[in-house]
């Protein structure tokens, strides 16, 4: 019997990550109907990081030139002095 999957190298995660997701449909639907949120957190593991936190950015398709709130940049900003 084989193995399910590859073993990470790293068995404690040294690094710390921020996932940040974005998408067309509203942020709440994001985790649950994407794998894109797991994927990057699986992702960061296999780099030897382990996950603090998850910023969903939605709706980004609502203008023609769209940009990124204050109230959004305030918070990748806290999560940035997370890592730092």
């Amino acid at each position: 019997m084989g193995r399910r999957g590859p073993e990470y190298r790293e068995k404690i995660a040294s690094k710390r990550a921020v996932v940040i997701t974005s998408a067309a449909m509203p942020s709440a639907f994001i985790p649950l109907a994407t794998g894109a949120a797991r994927a990057l957190r699986l992702t960061a593991r296999v780099l030897g990081a382990k996950t603090v936190a998850a910023l969903f950015i939605g709706s980004s398709v609502r203008d023609r030139n769209p940009s990124v709130s204050p109230k959004i940049l305030a918070k990748a900003r806290e999560l940035g002095q997370q890592l730092a």
